[in-house]
């Protein structure tokens, strides 16, 4: 069985047709995306925590605000309270992290039910038999092979 190309090469009136410029298909657009998205919420709940609900940080805030209502609390009862913000968004946190071991579990599934064509198994093939070919392609098929 001889392959000639990787994949459909895409075209575009800027670029040169190109082998290593593919298509992929809407699940794994959608994929990427939503992993994406979901690493992005990760970092942004990590430092959400670490600063803005920081428990130190918020203990005198929480004091200051209930004073002003004309309610006094110890620091362990402010930190209590500051605490449960920060609790909360670990939970959050939690759950984005449910999404992304959901993500990876749903990207095998995909590997499974792409085309041929379309495999990661293929382009690394295909990429194997471009290095030995010895054209002028040859470092940009070891970066592909290195990089997938």
């Amino acid at each position: 069985m001889k392959i000639t190309t990787m994949a459909p090469k895409i075209t575009h009136p800027d670029t040169e047709s190109s082998p290593f410029l593919q298509r992929h298909s809407s699940s794994l657009r959608i994929w990427h995306w939503l992993t994406f998205l979901f690493i992005a919420g990760s970092i942004v709940t990590v430092l959400l925590n670490s600063t803005l609900f920081s428990q130190r940080d918020n203990i005198k805030l929480v004091q200051g605000q209930l004073q002003g209502q004309g309610v006094t609390v110890t620091a362990d009862q402010a930190f209590a309270v500051s605490r449960e913000y920060e609790d909360k968004l670990w939970g959050i946190h939690k759950f984005i992290g449910f999404g992304l071991a959901f993500l990876l579990l749903a990207r095998v599934v995909i590997e499974f039910t792409q085309p041929e064509e379309e495999k990661i198994t293929f382009r690394m093939k295909m990429a194997k038999a471009g290095i030995l070919k010895n054209d002028e392609n040859k470092q940009e098929y070891q970066h592909y092979l290195r990089v997938k």
